[in-house]
């Protein structure tokens, strides 16, 4: 009888945890909510900003202490031993009020988006959703294994940096999967505590997507930028060689047409209407003019 009126303890918090990740994940999609919700308070035009040092190392601060939580519950309620539902209502009132501390100290970034920067603020903000919007997986696959519950479905773990909602997650007779979550969790706050991932990673190629996760959170908005310009930099460089290659192209046509060159063999691409793409003559003489 015990373990029954603990396990329907564990599911009401549960359920308490996942709707707070739940309100944390909405108003963190509409930055001017966290201002008037019970995150955070609205400040005055008077008070300063605090110093971005000591907000992010808070911000860090709360991420380590969520992943201290969800490795406790991985420890109590692990589905290959008897679960330990009485010593996760305390773990889970904690990680409650850690989500929150988490969106609220999101929110301080936000509020004064215009002193720490805007790319900085943007970093920061994928990286709380990634791990509430995970935290919320790991809880609801709990949630089904505590209820006995086989072939649901619940939220698949969100690789970081997609912000694409509403994926499903088959949850069967398996019970490795928390583990899974638990993992993604982990590799995402490790990565912006700067953290080195562990060897055996399979999702260290994903974690890549997260701005937060290379050399961990960026200390400014200056080096928020640098990070945008490493992830798109290969991209820039892609398009600067197509754009010569096609620079190129249109001096070989040229020349053929001089020297009364064959017609352009088929590529192929005309017979599903994607013709090759050539550049009229005032377009080659813009794009050497703005080459550098």
């Amino acid at each position: 009888m015990a373990q029954s009126d603990d396990k329907q303890k564990a599911v009401t918090a549960f359920s308490i945890t996942s709707q707070t990740c739940t309100t944390a994940l909405n108003a963190l999609a509409s930055p001017l909510s966290l201002s008037s919700s019970h995150f955070t308070d609205t400040p005055s035009s008077t008070s300063p900003p605090p110093p971005l040092e000591t907000l992010r190392k808070d911000l860090l601060s709360i991420l380590q202490m969520v992943s201290h939580s969800v490795t406790k519950l991985a420890l109590v309620l692990k589905p290959s031993g008897p679960p330990a539902y009485s010593a996760s209502v305390p773990v889970l009132t904690e990680l409650t009020s850690q989500i929150s501390d988490l969106a609220g100290c999101t929110g301080t970034f936000g509020l004064y988006r215009a002193t720490y920067g805007e790319y900085l603020v943007k970093e920061v903000t994928q990286l709380v959703e990634d791990v509430v919007y995970n935290t919320r997986s790991l809880l609801q696959a709990y949630l089904h294994l505590a209820s006995d519950s086989t072939g649901r479905r619940v939220s698949a773990p969100r690789v970081p940096g997609d912000l694409m909602n509403g994926e499903e997650l088959f949850i069967g007779s398996s019970q490795d999967e928390y583990l899974k979550m638990t993992g993604t969790i982990h590799e995402v706050i490790d990565g912006a505590t700067g953290a080195p991932p562990p060897p055996s990673s399979k999702s260290s190629k994903s974690a890549g997507k997260n701005k937060a996760t290379l050399s961990g959170l960026s200390k400014d908005n200056a080096e928020a930028v640098q990070k945008l310009w490493t992830i798109d930099g290969g991209s820039l460089r892609d398009g600067v060689r197509e754009l010569k290659e096609m620079i190129e192209d249109y001096n070989d046509h040229d020349a053929d047409e001089d020297f009364g060159g064959e017609e352009d063999e088929d590529d192929g691409w005309a017979e599903l209407g994607l013709g090759t793409a050539k550049l009229k003559k005032e377009e080659v003489d813009r794009a050497k003019s703005s080459r550098c």
